[in-house]
């Protein structure tokens, strides 16, 4: 918006004429005082309406009074914590472009390791929105904060879409583990007619990893975010659409299809955009961890799978160090239940307003962050 209005010839007129306008009004206003003084005054009269145009028309908070309710927030919160707990940490993870910025994670645990490995990441960079980086990559870690890329995998996993025109890529993926780890993605092409295929790719050491295998032929469902769970001999394949709904279809062999239907979450009505869902066997419940269309963050649970209640609202707040940005947003997140423990990763979508650049004035930066908590601090820490 504001590189458009630097480009339009009227709006830097019309910037010179306001300018002339508060010489003239000056020399009027304050005709005894001194030279210096007088400068003076009409640069402070530039701050402020600098000032005004930033904070009211473009939205820029030059006071960021959110910010700082946030801190305070934020350090009540931390107070809260015990030694081994963490709230909203960011995480630095190496992305393929270089850029660090990623988004959509999905984590498992393997309590006994995995190829040297406890947590597995799957994730897709996202920097500045550009979707040509869209692409499945893995990390590797043993505490659940340091992640690196494991020796011997070489990211993306998968060959680099440069189209744009129509808009091509991979994105949303999704990890499971059967007796096997599976990454389940979507191809999307953006023509005129929207294309979604489902996908999925396998791996038994985590390094090499099979050829992608169409799972799902694009049937004019968006197939957005998607989790698989397994309960006994039961495949539950959850999703999202354009529309807002949460879908369910389920298969005992992965080829055949139950039709779709439509699910609902007690109590919640805005409407939802992205998700997760896990079957946790050892509970035997779903829980899916969501995003609603308002960019609201939710935990809700189901013993069949398909009637989900227990809502709770997850408000996590991030302080960056940047100082300058139009809004900050989570995404599509992840979550793990280890003992006693829920590991929340969570990306912010930060927007920058950089000053001095031949690139995008409005930048948008991902960065995933990790709150560790104990789980009788879930509602204590994170509701409210």
């Amino acid at each position: 918006m504001i590189v458009k209005l630097i480009k339009n010839k009227f709006f830097i007129l019309f910037l010179i004429i306001l300018d002339i306008i508060l010489v003239l009004l000056g020399k009027k206003l304050f005709l005894n005082i001194s030279f210096l003084n007088y400068i003076f005054i009409i640069f402070l009269l530039h701050i402020l309406l600098i000032f005004i145009i930033f904070q009211f028309v473009f939205k820029i908070p030059i006071i960021n009074i959110k910010k700082i309710k946030n801190a305070k927030i934020i350090k009540e919160k931390v107070k809260k914590l015990n030694k081994d707990e963490l709230y909203v940490k960011p995480l630095k993870i190496d992305t393929f472009d270089k850029s660090g910025s990623l988004t959509h994670p999905s984590i498992l645990y393997f309590e006994n390791g995995f190829n040297g490995y406890k947590y597995y990441l799957s994730y897709t960079p996202y920097d500045n929105n550009n979707v040509e980086l869209e692409n499945p990559c893995i990390a590797v870690s043993n505490d659940g904060i340091n992640f690196i890329t494991p020796n011997g995998l070489k990211n993306p996993l998968l060959k680099i879409i440069k189209r744009r025109k129509p808009n091509t890529f991979y994105n949303d993926p999704f990890l499971m583990y059967t007796d096997k780890l599976e990454l389940w993605y979507r191809y999307t092409i953006e023509g005129e007619e929207l294309i979604n295929d489902v996908y999925r790719i396998c791996s038994k050491d985590g390094i090499k990893w099979s050829k992608p295998e169409k799972m799902i032929s694009s049937d004019g469902s968006c197939y957005m975010s998607l989790s698989i769970a397994k309960k006994d001999e039961l495949y539950y394949m959850y999703y999202f659409d354009m529309d807002y709904k949460f879908n369910l279809r389920t298969s005992k062999d992965l080829k055949k299809w139950s039709e779709e239907i439509e699910l609902n979450i007690e109590n919640f009505n805005e409407g939802i955009w992205h998700g997760e869902v896990r079957y946790y066997s050892n509970e035997k419940i779903f829980e899916v961890f969501f995003l609603s269309k308002n960019y609201k963050l939710y935990l809700a649970t189901s013993k069949d799978g398909k009637n989900f209640s227990n809502l709770k609202l997850i408000k996590p707040y991030y302080n960056p160090k940047e100082n300058f940005y139009k809004n900050q947003k989570a995404y599509k997140s992840s979550v793990l239940r280890i003992k006693n423990e829920v590991y929340f990763y969570i990306p912010f979508q930060i927007t920058k307003f950089r000053f001095f650049t031949t690139k995008k004035v409005f930048y948008k930066k991902w960065t995933l962050t990790l709150t560790k908590i104990n789980k009788k601090s879930v509602e204590k820490i994170m509701s409210i």
